[in-house]
């Protein structure tokens, strides 16, 4: 694809960023009754998944190669399947409390967390420092 159609392609990918992440916040709703995330946090989350789309993109920057990693698969096959649960009952079972105390909508933002943390950015850093030792990507400057 031309340079032109690669930006329009990123920058597209890039907005639905916002979409998806708004759409499985919708299935955890915004209240009062702490088993929701609170707003702020729900902002956080936002920013976590754009860092995780920046970081792809920053890695192929430095490597010349976009590595979709396999936590882009599993997170839009457990979206699709999360929002096929939520069509047949209802957005209720997101509210109920897991053993322990837990919350559904804490497990998924501690996952987001962890995927970005514990697996984007050091395969990324990964691939990166591979590619300027091994002379197989762009050796541009790090930043």
């Amino acid at each position: 694809s031309t340079p032109l159609g690669e930006l329009f392609d990123h920058g597209l990918d890039s907005w639905s960023t916002i979409f998806i992440t708004g759409a499985i916040y919708s299935m955890f709703g915004r209240n009062d009754d702490g088993l929701s995330l609170p707003l702020p946090r729900m902002f956080c989350l936002f920013w976590n998944v754009y860092v995780c789309f920046l970081i792809s993109h920053w890695e192929k920057y430095n490597t010349g190669v976009l590595y979709l990693p396999w936590g882009y698969d599993f997170s839009m096959i457990t979206s699709f399947l999360m929002y096929l649960v939520t069509a047949a009952t209802g957005t209720q079972l997101w509210k109920q409390e897991l053993p322990g105390g837990i919350q559904p909508s804490n497990l998924l933002e501690i996952g987001c967390y962890l995927g970005n943390v514990g697996f984007t950015l050091p395969v990324a850093l990964y691939n990166i420092r591979n590619s300027y030792r091994d002379g197989t990507g762009k050796n541009r400057p790090f930043l």
